[in-house]
C-alpha cells in the first residue's frame, strides 16, 4: 500500500515538473523574441505610421504655438548623467531638445540613432542657467558653457511615446 502511495505521488511530481519546464520554455521564448527587435519601445504604445520628416514638421508648426506631432529624426545627442533629455536632428533648423517629464529614461549610447517620437512640441524661452545646464550633462568644454549669456526662444518637445531605431 505505502508503495502505491509513492507511486502516485512520484507521478504527480513529475507532472508538475514537466508543466513547469514547459512554462519555462515559453518564457524564454518570449524573452528571445523581445530582445531580438530591432526597435525598442518607451512611454506609451507607438507606430511609425504617419510620422513626419524634420522638413515637413517645420511647415507644419509655422505659426503655432504647440503642436501634437509624430516625427521620425536622428538622435543628436543625450543627457550623459540620467538619459534625461535629448536632442534630435532637425533638418535645416537648430536641433531640438527632447523631454520625457521622467517617465522614462534614454539610454547614453543612442546619439546617431534614428528615432521616431511622439508628443507635443512648443514654443520655450530656456533661461541661461538651464542652458548651461544642458551643456554640462552633455559634458561640452567649459569655454562653451561660459558663452552662452542670453535667454533663448526655441521649439522644445514633451514626447509620450519614442521608438528607438536600433537599425
Amino acid at each position: 500500500m505505502k508503495h502505491l502511495i509513492y507511486g502516485s505521488l512520484v507521478v504527480i511530481l513529475a507532472g508538475c515538473a514537466s508543466e513547469k519546464k514547459e512554462e519555462k520554455k515559453e518564457e524564454v521564448k518570449e524573452e528571445t523574441k523581445e530582445e531580438t527587435s530591432l526597435n525598442t519601445y518607451f512611454g506609451d504604445s507607438l507606430t511609425e505610421d504617419g510620422a513626419i520628416t524634420p522638413v515637413e514638421f517645420q511647415t507644419a508648426f509655422e505659426g503655432k504655438d504647440s503642436m501634437k506631432v509624430k516625427l521620425k529624426t536622428t538622435i543628436t545627442a543625450v543627457c550623459q548623467k540620467k538619459g534625461c533629455w535629448m536632442d534630435v536632428d532637425m533638418a535645416e533648423a537648430e536641433d531640438m531638445k527632447v523631454h520625457f517629464d521622467y517617465k522614462f529614461l534614454m539610454p547614453f549610447n543612442c546619439a546617431d540613432m534614428p528615432v521616431v517620437i511622439e508628443g507635443w512640441a512648443k514654443k520655450t524661452v530656456t533661461s541661461v542657467a538651464d542652458q548651461k545646464h544642458y551643456l554640462e550633462d552633455a559634458n561640452a568644454p567649459k569655454e562653451e558653457i561660459d558663452a552662452i549669456t542670453e535667454d533663448k526662444t526655441e521649439i522644445s518637445f514633451l514626447a509620450t511615446s519614442v521608438i528607438l531605431k536600433n537599425e
